[in-house]
C-alpha cells in the first residue's frame, strides 16, 4: 500500500479514507458519507479496489482450509470412521454447505443413505501373523507382471485367514500396491461379501476398498510406511495392528 502522506495528497477530498474505513466499505458496511467520498474520489476508490482484491486472494487461500479431506468425507459417508471422528465430521457437515454438497455428490455416486454412527461398536479382533508365503511371491510377480518383487504376509483371526502382498511398481517410484485375500475356514463362507479393507495411519483412513465376491482386495498408490490394516465385516472388525512396507 502507498505511504499515508502520499495517499492524503492524492485524495481529491482530504482527509483520505483510512484503511479500516476502506475495509468496512469492502465488507458492505460503509456509511453514506464514505459512499459519497468513494463515488467522488478516484484515489480512495482505487485503494478500496486494492483491498477488495487482496481480500479475494486471502479467501481463495483459506477456502475450505478447515474442511476434512475428500477421502475422510468418503469414509464418513461409508460409516468407516471411529465414533468420535464421525461425530466431529457430522457436526462440521451440518454447518458447512461445501462439505454437505460434496456428500450429496457422493450419495449420487454411491446408492444408499449415509450410514449412521453404530449404536454398538463392532467387536474388534486382532489378527496374528502366521508366516510368509514364498509361493505367493512368485505367483504375484507372474499375475501382475509389472512389479519388482513382493513381500507377503499371512494372518489368522478366529476362523478368518488374511494374506497380504506388498509390491513396488516400477512405473510408480516410491509407491506400492497392496493386495490380498480374506477367507474363512467354512467353505460356504469363503468370502466376506460387503466387507471393506482399509489402510490407516493412526485413526485416519489413507485408502479403502471393498472386498470382492472372491474375497480379494486391492489398495493402490500407497506410500511406504508403518500402518494399520483393518477389515470391517458385518459382525466384527479384524485388525492387523502393525504392517510396515
Amino acid at each position: 500500500m502507498e505511504d499515508q502522506e502520499q495517499v492524503g495528497q492524492a485524495c481529491r477530498y482530504p482527509p483520505a479514507l483510512d484503511d479500516l474505513t476502506l475495509l468496512a466499505a469492502v465488507d458492505g458496511e460503509a456509511d453514506p458519507l464514505t459512499q459519497a467520498h468513494l463515488a467522488a474520489c478516484p484515489s480512495c476508490a482505487m485503494r478500496q479496489r486494492e483491498f477488495a482484491l487482496l481480500q479475494q486472494q486471502l479467501l481463495k487461500r483459506l477456502y475450505r482450509a478447515f474442511c476434512p479431506e475428500s477421502d475422510e468425507l468418503a469414509a464418513y459417508h461409508h460409516g468407516m470412521l471411529a465414533a468420535h471422528r464421525h461425530g466431529s465430521i457430522a457436526a462440521h457437515v451440518q454447518a458447512c454447505p461445501h462439505c454437505s454438497r460434496e456428500l450429496g455428490l457422493l450419495g449420487e455416486r454411491s446408492p444408499g443413505p449415509l450410514l449412521a454412527v453404530p449404536t454398538q461398536r463392532l467387536r474388534r479382533v486382532v489378527a496374528e501373523q502366521r508366516r510368509t508365503h514364498p509361493l505367493l511371491i512368485s505367483m504375484g510377480s507372474s499375475v501382475l507382471g509389472q512389479a519388482h518383487g513382493a513381500t507377503c504376509f499371512a494372518y489368522d483371526a478366529e476362523n478368518l485367514h488374511v494374506t497380504v502382498n506388498v509390491e513396488r511398481i516400477a512405473s510408480r517410484p516410491g509407491r506400492v500396491l497392496l493386495w490380498g485375500s480374506l477367507v474363512a475356514d467354512d467353505q460356504g463362507q469363503s468370502h466376506q461379501s460387503g466387507s471393506t479393507a482399509s489402510i490407516l495411519l493412526g485413526e485416519s483412513i489413507i485408502n479403502s476398498t471393498l472386498v470382492d465376491d472372491m474375497g480379494s482386495f486391492v489398495l493402490e498408490n500407497l506410500v511406504p510406511g508403518h500402518y494399520t490394516l483393518s477389515f470391517r465385516l458385518p459382525d466384527r472388525e479384524v485388525v492387523v495392528e502393525s504392517i510396515q512396507f
